[in-house]
This record gives C-alpha cells, sequence and structure tokens, in this order.
C-alpha cells in the first residue's frame, strides 16, 4: 500500500500505473509476436509521455504479459511482476522461461501471490493487478470469445481507461471514460 499512496495520480489523464492482461503464446495469431512486441513499446513510451506512466504491471505469464514487462523496460518505466504462484513457469519452453528470469532481473517488484496452481489463484492475480492500476493495456485476438483475458477484462470497472490491442486485425484503440478527463490517444 505504500507503493500505491506514494504513486496516487495528481491530476486527470494521469495514468501511474498501467496494466497489462493478454493471450498466452497459443492464443496469439501466428508470426504477429513481433509486431505486438513493437506496438507494446509504442505505447509504453506514448504513456510514459503523455500520461506519467510510472510504472507497467504485468502478470509475469509466456506471451502478452511478459512482452508487455519487455516493453515497459525498454521504454524506461519500472515493471511490477505479479507472479500467480511459486514455479508457475516450470512447463513453460526454456526460450520464454529465460525471458522471464530476465523480467525477474530488471524489475523493480517482484511478488508471488499464492504457492500452487489453482484456478483461483489465477484470477485472484488478475484482481491484484486490476486493483493496482490506473488503466489497462488488453491484448486480445477478436475470435477469442473466453479464457483469463476476456475475463479479467468483465471485471475492469466502467470508469478504467482501456488500451484494446487487437492481435488479430493489428490495430490498438482505447475507451477513455469521460471522468477521465483526457482526449483519446492513437
Amino acid at each position: 500500500m505504500g507503493h500505491r499512496a506514494r504513486l496516487a495520480p495528481e491530476r486527470a489523464g494521469q495514468w501511474v500505473r498501467v496494466a497489462c492482461t493478454g493471450h498466452r503464446p497459443q492464443g496469439l495469431p501466428p508470426g504477429s509476436e513481433q509486431w505486438l512486441a513493437e506496438e507494446l513499446r509504442r505505447i509504453a513510451a506514448k504513456l510514459a509521455a503523455d500520461h506519467g506512466t510510472q510504472v507497467a504491471i504485468s502478470g509475469a505469464a509466456a506471451g502478452a504479459d511478459l512482452i508487455w514487462a519487455e516493453a515497459g523496460h525498454d521504454s524506461g518505466i519500472p515493471v511490477w511482476l505479479y507472479q500467480p504462484y511459486t514455479g508457475h513457469y516450470s512447463r513453460w519452453p526454456q526460450d520464454w522461461q529465460h525471458r522471464l528470469f530476465a523480467a525477474r532481473e530488471f524489475a523493480g517488484r517482484v511478488d508471488t501471490l499464492g504457492d500452487r496452481f489453482s484456478v483461483q489463484v489465477l484470477h485472484a492475480r488478475s484482481d491484484w493487478m486490476i486493483r493496482d492500476c490506473d488503466a489497462v493495456v488488453a491484448v486480445l485476438d477478436p475470435l477469442r470469445r473466453s479464457g483469463g483475458t476476456v475475463q479479467a477484462l468483465q471485471r475492469v470497472s466502467a470508469t478504467t481507461p482501456v488500451i484494446h490491442v487487437d492481435v488479430r486485425n493489428r490495430r490498438t484503440s482505447l475507451r477513455v471514460p469521460a471522468r477521465c478527463g483526457a482526449a483519446p490517444a492513437s
């Protein structure tokens, strides 16, 4: 809670902490990872410049979560990793494990919610990220209508800005609630 108090937004349109939820590698359309990495770097830089973003929150999962952590780091934004449970990476391919270990090294905060797998702990990790953020980056394939990312987005408040990254059609859009006081960004 001390982190949250020190980073409280001071003006409308300032999104100090931005979390990302998105698909795992197998849920991304073939050939989209490079585009996604470039788009998330662009978004991170724009968030830092236009919205005062100071923290990139990642759920520390293979796919969109780790790509977001890398994009935040590459843009000079401190990264917080919210791991769902101890050893959550144990069945991942080696390259994604290496990317997680590298992210742990550059992260300013690494927290682990549980000590073993359960669907409840995965949902709790998403809720934890949503609770701590001022805006959400949502990496979605519009053909997917279920899964953790879709469920997490259903729990995001209508007053929270959401940056939708459509990885299938390679388009990004922004939902800014009227109370945020910021003009839509591109």
